[in-house]
């Protein structure tokens, strides 16, 4: 168990430096953390299986699914439209260039891809709004 979390961590730790490499976001990610600043964007793992298939000679196939978090404090319908569309021009963009991504142990990605909407998923009553949006990157091994 302790080499597929080893494997998870480097996979985020790559997605997050290919994050902080897209030119128009408002500031730095980071990983599992939205601070309490203006803009905060953050990326989580989610749980999953991590080994989707498992073939003969011991390669596999398997899946990251991460969600990108952005805080911020939108002021009007404008604002709270430009965060969902900012998260939308960002998964586009690993979606594009996930092969900017090296991974180790002869794994490599095979696509990185959006599989929910930009939404907003938390507000508090200060004003705060957390928006999400989920994707999940698939690789291959080979043993």
């Amino acid at each position: 168990m302790k080499g597929l979390i080893t494997e998870q961590e480097s996979i985020a730790r790559a997605v997050v430096e290919l994050v902080n490499g897209y030119k128009n976001k408002p500031c730095n990610c980071e990983y599992q953390h939205l601070g309490d600043k203006a803009y905060n964007l953050s990326l989580a793992s989610m749980t999953t299986a991590p080994r989707q298939t498992v073939d003969i000679t011991g390669g596999y196939t398997g899946e990251f699914p991460f969600a990108l978090y952005l805080r911020t404090i939108p002021e009007d319908n404008r604002d709270r439209l430009d965060c969902e569309q900012f998260l939308s021009e960002l998964a586009a963009y690993l979606e594009q260039n996930y092969d900017a991504i090296t991974l180790a142990d002869g794994r490599e990605i095979e696509e990185i891809e959006q599989t929910s909407t930009p939404a907003l998923v938390g507000r508090t009553d200060d004003g705060v709004c957390d928006y999400q949006v989920i994707l999940s990157l698939r690789y291959t091994a080979n043993q």
